[in-house]
């Protein structure tokens, strides 16, 4: 059984569809990477998810946590979900410490934000971008931490991300958004391995200019 399951889900904003028909599903435990180009179609999938749109966007056709719709739920339902069965970490965790976030580094302050994410124990945790903006060095200390919590628990994790290296390191099955559309998923090895989309063959083509070659195998 499914835990997350996304059904022909759209998101508008001012009657423009930012993200069209998107069908995803996640099972309890499972890892599932959503990458592609920067833009606002990924993180408006999760927000959706969240229950977090902001003022203007509506999401229409369903989606299901535990087999419950969460689309349509009166104002208050959301959050009673939030924390209990889902949480999220955001690429910038700034505005959700207080007071005094200043004080912290980049990787202190995504510590801190993956540790209250987690505090409930969520069955389901979705990471936007959590490793941008950090150096090498700390980026890896934050997958090594993300990566064992969320096995240590159990918990499922739908993680944001345009850095296929990382992708790799991290998520055993990827899909691939381009203009707002579901261009691929699958395997995370087949699509680094043998990307079928246009796009996904120039992800990859892009990546390895950088010097990153794709790996063997990818858990």
């Amino acid at each position: 059984m499914s835990l997350l399951t996304i059904a022909d889900l759209s998101v508008r904003i001012g009657g423009t569809a930012v993200v069209e028909d998107i069908a995803l599903e996640l099972a309890p435990g499972e890892r599932l990477a959503l990458i592609g180009e920067s833009g606002p179609a990924r993180s408006l999938t999760a927000l959706a998810v969240m229950g977090l749109l902001p003022d203007g966007a509506e999401a229409t056709d369903s989606i299901r946590l535990d087999g419950r719709e969460l689309l349509g739920l009166g104002d208050r339902e959301p959050s009673r979900v939030r924390g209990a069965r889902m949480a999220m970490v955001f690429q910038e965790p700034m505005s959700a410490l207080n007071p005094l976030p200043h004080q912290l580094s980049g990787g202190q302050r995504q510590r801190v934000g993956l540790a209250m994410a987690l505090a409930t124990r969520p069955a389901l945790l979705i990471a936007d971008e959590p490793t941008t903006a950090l150096d090498v060095t700390v980026q890896a200390d934050m997958l090594r931490l993300l990566d064992d919590l969320v096995q240590r628990h159990g918990t499922s994790l739908l993680f944001i991300s345009h850095d296929l290296a990382v992708v790799t390191q991290l998520c055993p099955r990827a899909a691939v958004l381009k203009d707002g559309r579901l261009a691929e998923q699958g395997t995370t090895a087949a699509v680094v391995h043998t990307p079928q989309h246009s796009y996904t063959q120039r992800l990859v083509t892009a990546a390895r200019a950088t010097g990153w070659d794709t790996p063997e195998a990818v858990r």
